[in-house]
C-alpha cells in the first residue's frame, strides 16, 4: 500500500496544484493493479493505493512497514515547468520503486548483475 498526503494550507496556484494531484491519481491508476482512493478536505488530500484490507489477520503474522519520504515544492514554483517536472518525477520514481518492493520484484544491490 502506498499513501500520499498533500498538505497545503493555502495554494498560491490552485489550478496547478489540482493538476499535480489529478496527474498523480491518473499515474497511480495506470501503473498499479490495485484500487486507488482519495480523501480531500480544505487543507489536504490523501491518496491511498494498494491492499486496503490489511487488518484481516487469521493464522498469519502480519508486518506493516512504512517508508516516509517528504518531497516539497514552493507554491510559487508550481508554474515553473522545470521545477514542477522535477517534483513530479521524484514522486513517480518513488512510486515505481515502492511498487517494485511491494511486488517482491525488488532485487537488493548485492544480488544485481
Amino acid at each position: 500500500m502506498i499513501v500520499f498526503k498533500f498538505l497545503n494550507k493555502k495554494s498560491k496556484n490552485p489550478k496547478e496544484y489540482g493538476r499535480v494531484v489529478e496527474n498523480l491519481l491518473n499515474f497511480l491508476s495506470r501503473k498499479r493493479d490495485t484500487e486507488t482512493r482519495s480523501i480531500r478536505d480544505s487543507s489536504s488530500i490523501e491518496i491511498i493505493s494498494g491492499n486496503l484490507d490489511t487488518n484481516t489477520v487469521d493464522d498469519e503474522i502480519v508486518v506493516e512497514m512504512t517508508v516516509k519520504k517528504v518531497v516539497k515544492i514552493n507554491g510559487d514554483l508550481l508554474s515553473s515547468k522545470s521545477h514542477l517536472d522535477k517534483f513530479v518525477r521524484e514522486i513517480q520514481h518513488f512510486c515505481d520503486q515502492a511498487s517494485e518492493i511491494e511486488g517482491m520484484r525488488y532485487v537488493p544491490i548485492n544480488y544485481r548483475d
